[in-house]
């Protein structure tokens, strides 16, 4: 799929509901980084709001209101949200705060508490080993940049790879580049090397 596509798809699921919470916590952070996301976005819940507008008139079964108190998990604030949020800040502002995690030369990483969603910190002048993807792997830029064989990524930027997708990325020398990324399945790299990488990584 064309990464233009691919990001239609993803705002399009964001708009309906449909992402699970690490897709859209990268989805809120690009809204925020990005006015033209902003834009995008309220044209899709638009789109999505005459739609729903135009379905006709369903029965909903009245709850009464004591009984929505026993419903578990109902009334529960997204903790794991909030604190994912408050490291993305730090991330972005403070990348020298957190408590990263060595993964390879030059890569370090701070899981969130999120299923499939972590911070990656590449080093300036650094690149990720070549690697391919046994699921889908969304990567949003929060500080730096990186470019890879399908393009230029800067702060607010999305990038998209998939099973069919082998790529290097590569942070230009200077700033180190943090991203907010989040995964189904995992990374396969080439090579002993980089087997050893990916056991570190796993």
């Amino acid at each position: 799929m064309a990464a233009s596509e691919a990001y239609d798809a993803l705002m399009l699921d964001y708009a309906a509901g449909a992402l699970g919470p690490a897709h859209a916590l990268l989805v809120e952070t690009h809204l925020r980084l990005k006015p033209d996301g902003r834009a995008a976005a309220a044209v899709l819940d638009a789109a999505g709001g005459a739609f729903l507008e135009s379905l006709p008139p369903a029965d909903v079964m009245a709850l009464p209101l004591a009984g929505v108190e026993t419903l578990p998990g109902l009334l529960d604030a997204p903790e794991p949200v909030i604190d994912a949020r408050a490291l993305i800040e730090a991330a972005s502002r403070r990348p020298d705060d957190l408590s990263w995690r060595w993964r390879a030369p030059g890569l370090r990483e701070l899981r969130l508490p999120l299923q499939g969603s972590s911070l990656l910190r590449l080093a300036g002048g650094r690149a990720l080993a070549a690697h391919g993807h046994s699921g889908e792997e969304v990567t949003l830029v929060l500080r730096g940049a990186f470019s890879d064989q399908a393009g230029h990524y800067e702060v607010g930027d999305i990038g998209f790879a998939d099973e069919g997708y082998d790529h290097s990325p590569l942070v230009p020398p200077g700033d180190d580049c943090v991203c907010l990324v989040a995964m189904t399945g995992r990374l396969k790299f080439h090579g002993a090397v980089a087997r050893i990488a990916a056991r570190l990584l796993s």
